[in-house]
């Protein structure tokens, strides 16, 4: 099974995927950020950027389902398989990859959590682990503004895959605990129990 991890910023989107690519063989990384970042550096005539460019919407999801389905049909059937994580695809795109037989989707989110809360664990945890240089870069006021815009779509992201039969995970309190719940899920999906 391939699988696409999907959410806002600091949700555990980065700690499940490494944590199914570093304990359970034959799976493979794909970072949407990776991808953007190369867009941005060599191709900005596409307008693939981390500000939301004109491209983000056109030409990315196009270039990560083909991307991802040319990837899959190539090696599946040799024992390799994906995991596709970041942010970065609209709703609809995650839900038609979610429709391949041999795709899930899982997205993560923080829909109840508060801004404060979500603030202090973002600047504890740059601190401490040293992840997130672009948040250590935002002011105080800029990262509430964008913990507060995260949870809008957190909660906007729950009320979507509950209409279209998607997992939503909530990781606003013991992200850990709810990451290695879904983590465990997989493993005894993919027969590693």
């Amino acid at each position: 099974m391939n699988y696409i991890i999907a959410g806002t910023s600091r949700c555990g989107k980065t700690m499940l995927t490494n944590k199914i690519i570093k304990e359970l063989n034959g799976f493979s990384k794909i970072s949407i950020d990776n991808m953007i970042n190369a867009f941005e550096h060599t191709l900005p005539q596409v307008d693939i950027n981390f500000k939301d460019g004109k491209g983000n919407k056109e030409f990315l999801p196009e270039f990560i389902n083909n991307f991802l389905l040319g990837a899959m049909d190539k090696d599946n059937n040799i024992g390799l398989y994906y995991v596709l994580e970041g942010d970065g695809l609209s709703f609809t795109k995650l839900v038609e990859l979610n429709m391949h037989k041999d795709i899930e989707l899982i997205i993560l989110g923080k829909a109840n959590i508060s801004e404060q809360e979500y603030f202090d664990e973002i600047r504890y945890y740059e601190g401490k682990y040293m992840y997130s240089e672009w948040t250590r870069a935002l002011s105080d006021d800029e990262l509430k503004l964008n913990c507060k815009n995260w949870i809008k779509r957190s909660k906007e992201y729950k009320k979507l895959c509950e209409e279209n039969n998607v997992h939503f995970y909530d990781t606003s309190y013991n992200q850990a605990e709810v990451v290695n719940s879904i983590f465990n899920k997989i493993k005894k999906e993919n027969n590693f129990l």
